[in-house]
C-alpha cells in the first residue's frame, strides 16, 4: 500500500506492506519510507494491529535519527520522577542523530533506542517507554552477570490463553526447542526471554509488562518476528544443508542484528545456556501487579529507589510538525544506556548496585540479540 506524506515533511512516499506470512494466525507488517537502514516492524494476530505496531516502531526510530529543527540547544528539559524536580538533560542522550551536531568530545560512546516508545496516548507512551525501559535494564543485567531465569511452562500458559497457544504452536513449525523464562530486575514489572533454536533457524524475543500473560506474548510474538518471512522447516527442501549468512550488501545497517545473524545457532544456544538453572516461575509467588493512573509515577519512583537508579522522563523533539502522538524516551541515572554489552563498564553504573560487584562472568562479551 502507498501513501502520499500528507505532513509538512520531504518524504516522497511511505510503504506500508502487510504480510499474511506462512502462519494462518500470524500476519507481519514492514514500513520504511526511502532508508533502508530505517524501518518499522510488527507482528499481530490481526494484519490492521501489526500495521500500527510497525508504524509506531518507524516513527519512534525516524523521530530518534532524524534532528528536529526545534532543538535550539543541546539540553532538553526532563521530568526526574525520584525527585519530582525539572532538570536538564543532553540532547545526545535522547537522540541518535546520523551526523555529528556538536564538538566531538561531546560525543556518546555509543547510544541506541532503549527505553524509547511512540504512541497517540501521552499515558500510554510513557508506561510503554518504561516497559521497554525495564525490559532492557534486565536483558544487561542479567546477560552481564549471567543470573538465571524462571522458567515458565508455555503449554500450561497455553491452557488458558488462547494467544499464547496460538504463538507457541505457530512458532514450533520453524523451531524444534522454544524455551521461555521470566528475568526481570523488579518483582513489580514481569521480564520474559523466549530462546528458539532449531537446525534452520534461531530466534530470541523479549517482552515486558506488569502482566506476565502478557509480557509473555509480547516475547513469542518478537521471537516470531525474525522467521516470519521465512518458510517453515518441513516446507524447505534445503533444510538439510542450510546454513544461515548475512548479504555483505545487508550489513552495517543494525550492528546487533548483524553480529546475532552470524553466529551460529550452537552458539547462541550455549551463550544463554545459564538462564536454566532447574528454578520454574509459579504464579502465586510471583502474582501480577498493575499500578492505577492514580498512584501511577509514585509506582515508578518506588521501582527506581528499589533498583537504585532514578527515572528521567523525555519528550523527544519530533522534526515532524502536528504528529499524532509522542515519542517518549525514558533515561536511568544510575542505568545501562544501551544494550551493547561488549563496552559497558559495570562499575560505572548503579543498578542493582552493580557498580559494587568485583567482576561479572559477561564482561566485555556482546549479547545475541537482534
Amino acid at each position: 500500500m502507498i501513501f502520499k506524506n500528507s505532513g509538512n515533511i520531504n518524504f516522497a512516499k511511505q510503504i506500508v506492506s502487510v504480510s499474511t506470512s506462512f502462519n494462518i494466525d500470524f500476519s507481519s507488517s514492514t514500513v520504511s519510507i526511502g532508508d533502508s537502514s530505517l524501518r518499522g516492524d510488527g507482528v499481530n494476530f490481526s494484519g490492521k494491529l501489526a500495521k500500527i505496531s510497525a508504524m509506531g516502531e518507524y516513527m519512534e526510530r525516524y523521530v530518534q535519527s532524524t534532528v528536529s529543527h526545534k532543538i535550539k540547544n543541546k539540553y532538553q528539559e526532563a521530568f526526574n520522577v525520584n525527585t519530582g524536580q525539572v532538570e536538564n538533560v543532553h540532547i545526545l542522550d535522547m537522540i541518535i542523530p546520523k551526523y555529528l551536531l556538536f564538538e566531538e568530545g561531546e560525543l556518546r560512546e555509543w547510544n541506541d533506542s532503549s527505553g524509547t516508545a511512540f504512541h497517540v496516548s501521552s499515558m500510554k507512551v510513557i508506561d510503554n517507554a518504561f516497559q521497554e525501559f525495564i525490559e532492557r535494564q534486565s536483558l544487561v543485567h542479567c546477560w552481564l552477570t549471567k543470573s538465571p531465569g524462571k522458567k515458565i511452562s508455555l503449554e500450561l500458559c497455553g491452557r488458558s490463553n488462547d494467544q499464547i497457544r496460538k504463538a507457541h504452536s505457530a512458532l514450533l513449525a520453524y523451531f524444534d526447542s522454544i524455551e521461555s523464562y521470566e528475568i526481570s530486575i523488579t518483582e513489580k514489572c514481569k521480564v520474559v526471554i523466549t530462546i528458539a533454536t532449531s537446525k534452520l533457524n534461531k530466534s530470541v524475543g523479549l517482552g515486558s509488562s506488569w502482566e506476565l500473560e502478557s509480557a509473555l506474548f509480547k516475547s513469542l510474538k518478537e521471537t516470531w518476528q525474525l522467521i516470519s518471512h521465512k518458510a517453515p522447516a518441513h516446507m524447505n527442501s534445503e533444510y538439510d544443508k542450510y546454513t544461515e549468512e548475512v548479504p555483505d550488501t545487508n550489513k552495517g545497517f543494525n550492528l546487533y542484528g548483524d553480529y546475532f545473524h552470524e553466529l551460529s545457532v550452537e552458539e547462541v544456544k550455549k551463550s544463554y545456556e545459564f538462564l536454566d538453572n532447574g528454578e520454574i516461575f509459579k504464579f502465586v509467588e510471583n502474582p501480577n501487579f498493575i499500578p492505577d493512573d492514580g498512584n501511577y509515577l509514585e509506582t515508578l519512583k518506588k521501582i527506581g529507589e528499589d533498583l537504585n537508579i532514578e527515572l528521567l522522563i523525555t519528550y523527544v523533539p519530533s522534526i515532524i510538525e502536528n504528529l499524532p502522538g509522542h515519542v517518549v524516551k525514558i533515561i536511568g541515572k544510575g542505568a545501562f544506556p544501551h544494550i551493547k554489552t561488549d563496552i559497558i563498564n559495570h562499575h560505572e553504573y548503579s543498578i542493582k548496585e552493580i557498580n559494587k560487584v568485583k567482576d561479572v562472568p559477561n564482561k566485555g562479551v556482546m549479547i545475541p540479540f537482534s
